[in-house]
């Protein structure tokens, strides 16, 4: 036989749960925004961290890249000004050797101060990177 539980009974549960449903209710919502809160701090910590150690990164490969690309400029730029360099001390070395070996070898050649003045401006002439050249010439020679 079945017994019949009185409804009296039944319902003296529904205080209690009046109370609880909605206690547990808050509950479950500051639990959940706690845990939303957490979350988020995490991902904004983790992100924050993250992109300061790419900008980190980028900024030592910026760095290692700006300093090899300068190396390559220097290493151009002081090639370049060592040729230069080189060419107007082979055409000096190779004048001064005409000019002297003209002298001692007594060459039939009209080689004055007009002269050798007209050939150092035709070598300035033709060398635009030539800024002056002169000879020293001793006293009425």
């Amino acid at each position: 036989m079945k017994k019949i539980v009185p409804l009296s009974s039944m319902f003296r549960w529904y205080p209690l749960l009046l109370v609880a449903l909605p206690l547990f209710t808050v509950l479950l919502a500051v639990f959940s925004y706690q845990t939303i809160e957490q979350t988020r701090r995490l991902a904004v910590d983790s992100a924050t961290e993250v992109a300061a150690e790419v900008s980190l990164l980028i900024q030592q490969r910026s760095l290692q890249e700006a300093q090899e690309q300068l190396a390559e400029v220097a290493t151009s730029t002081a090639l370049q000004a060592q040729s230069a360099v080189a060419r107007a001390i082979s055409v000096t070395a190779t004048l001064a050797r005409v000019l002297s070996g003209m002298k001692e070898a007594d060459v039939a050649a009209d080689v004055g101060r007009d002269s050798v003045n007209s050939i150092l401006r035709a070598l300035l002439e033709s060398n635009s990177d030539f800024i002056a050249s002169y000879t020293v010439w001793e006293p009425d020679a």
